[in-house]
């Protein structure tokens, strides 16, 4: 139920939708209307990072970095 729902929701709109399955933790993608399903953590990174930077021109789904001389990237460049 939960796959066809998120291919549901795919079909109409621009949304990515990650589905789980509660008995076999297995991992599926939907975007326009299509479903990929049996995809391990690694695969699924991989996907949204280029569907991401294809789409709305986003060049990744994490944070960006901290701009150069604050903390947070002197804590990055750190040994």
């Amino acid at each position: 139920m939960r796959h066809r729902a998120g291919v549901g929701i795919t079909e109409g709109t621009d949304a990515i939708v990650i589905v789980v399955s509660e008995e076999r933790g297995a991992m599926g993608l939907a975007a326009q209307g299509r479903l990929r399903t049996n995809l391990d953590e690694a695969e699924v990174r991989t996907r949204l990072r280029r569907m991401f930077q294809l789409g709305d021109g986003l060049r990744d789904i994490e944070p960006p970095a901290a701009p150069a001389g604050s903390e947070a990237s002197a804590e990055r460049q750190a040994p």
